[in-house]
C-alpha cells in the first residue's frame, strides 16, 4: 500500500507519509484478521491474531486488552504521522477542518477556495477530530 501512495523524494514527509500508511495497513490487517477468527480456525487457515495469541477457540476475550492496546497503538502512530505532517488549518472551525495541498496528492475530489485563499494550489477539506 505505502508504495502506491507514498512519493519516492527522500524527504522526511516521506518517511512520515510511509510510516502513517504502513500503521494504517498494519490496523486493517489486525482487524480483518479479526473478523476472520471463526472462519479461519474452522478452515485451519493462517491467521496472525490465532497465531499471536495462541487461540484454540475463537473467543478473543481473554485476549481483548492487549490487543486493543496493539490497535490503538497503531492508531496512535497514525495520528503523530499525520501531525507531523503540518496540515493548514481552514474552515469556520480551526479545531476541526484542516486543509491538504491535493496538487500532490490528487484523489479527484479537489475543492477550490477562491484565488486570493489558494494562490493556484487545489486543497482537500478533510475533517479530523483532534
Amino acid at each position: 500500500m505505502t508504495a502506491a501512495v507514498v512519493p519516492r523524494t527522500g524527504d522526511t514527509r516521506e518517511r512520515i507519509l510511509h510510516q502513517m500508511f504502513y500503521q494504517i495497513g498494519r490496523w486493517i490487517y489486525l482487524v480483518d484478521a479479526v473478523q476472520d477468527i471463526q472462519k479461519d480456525m474452522e478452515e485451519n487457515s493462517y491467521n496472525p491474531v490465532v497465531l499471536r495469541y495462541e487461540l484454540q477457540t475463537p473467543d478473543i476475550s481473554a485476549v481483548r486488552e492487549p490487543l486493543e492496546r496493539t490497535l490503538e497503538r497503531s492508531l496512535a502512530d497514525i495520528c503523530m504521522a499525520f501531525d507531523l505532517l503540518s496540515p493548514r488549518r481552514c474552515g469556520p472551525d480551526p479545531q476541526y477542518h484542516f486543509s491538504w495541498y491535493a496538487d500532490r496528492y490528487p484523489t479527484g475530489t479537489e475543492r477550490h477556495l477562491p484565488d486570493e485563499r489558494r494562490k493556484g494550489q487545489t486543497w482537500i477539506p478533510i475533517k479530523c477530530s483532534v
